[in-house]
């Protein structure tokens, strides 16, 4: 931490700290990390990262350097592994929306309430899955963290959209700061989100890859195209460099 602060950040972005999926014979190596984003149960730790308790010490010894914690939380799916994803979870009456994949990305009914790359949809309308969440969110915040970054937003209905309130019961979870993983498209309605929270700019970050790439990186180029973006968004857009390093905690 002290590296970090010294750095000049003053936020670390954590991978999900949640259960997840035992594959490749529990292997931590690096390639799996997309195992870290399929749950099993939203319950603090797993086996790549770390426990609960030192998920603790590390919120500990942040707050020494006055550094925030930001935790990645995948909350609009399981892992697609019916066999591992938790009895907990599975209890639930209507605990999934269904395992349709979703086929026209254009279609924002399909983009919300149908499956992700095959992984189970959580039936985010569902009182019952909502609290689930919460309580997982609110244990993270009692455990030291000070904000999220919800993976996969725009998967995740706005509120009104399809009879859910979804978003108005997550968000009150005590956290400091929250923004959410919105890839911009012709259905990502970013400006929506942006109302309930801060949002990734996915188009600019995708502008200072070309940019670079194309090695015409002008400084002008770039505010016009921040100046757009703000417009479009509002001021609650999240542009997270150079102030937060994202990091793998634990092993």
């Amino acid at each position: 931490m002290r590296a970090i602060k010294d750095a000049g950040y003053t936020s670390v972005q954590t991978s999900p700290i949640n259960q997840v999926i035992v594959d490749d014979g529990g292997n931590k190596s690096l390639k799996n990390w997309y195992y870290q984003y399929q749950p099993i149960l939203h319950m603090i730790g797993h086996y790549q990262l770390g426990t609960e308790e030192e998920f603790k010490e590390m919120n500990r010894v942040a707050d020494q350097y006055s550094i925030k914690i930001i935790v990645d939380a995948i909350l609009n799916h399981t892992t697609s592994d019916y066999n591992q994803t938790s009895q907990e979870i599975k209890s639930i009456p209507n605990w999934i929306h269904g395992n349709k994949e979703i086929k026209n990305w254009d279609d924002r009914y399909d983009v919300t309430q149908n499956a992700l790359l095959g992984l189970y949809d959580l039936n985010t309308q569902n009182p019952q899955i909502q609290q689930y969440l919460l309580k997982f969110l609110k244990t993270a915040v009692a455990d030291g963290a000070d904000g999220f970054r919800y993976d996969t937003d725009k998967h995740i209905e706005l509120p009104g959209e399809y009879g859910s309130n979804f978003w108005n019961v997550i968000l009150n979870n005590g956290s400091e700061f929250q923004y959410g993983e919105v890839l911009q498209d012709s259905i990502s309605h970013e400006a929506d989100y942006s109302k309930l929270m801060s949002v990734s700019a996915s188009n600019y970050g995708n502008q200072i890859r070309n940019d670079l790439k194309d090695r015409c990186a002008a400084a002008g180029n770039l505010m016009n195209y921040l100046t757009q973006q703000i417009l479009l968004l509002g001021l609650n857009l999240t542009i997270l460099m150079p102030m937060m390093i994202f990091v793998l905690v634990g092993q």
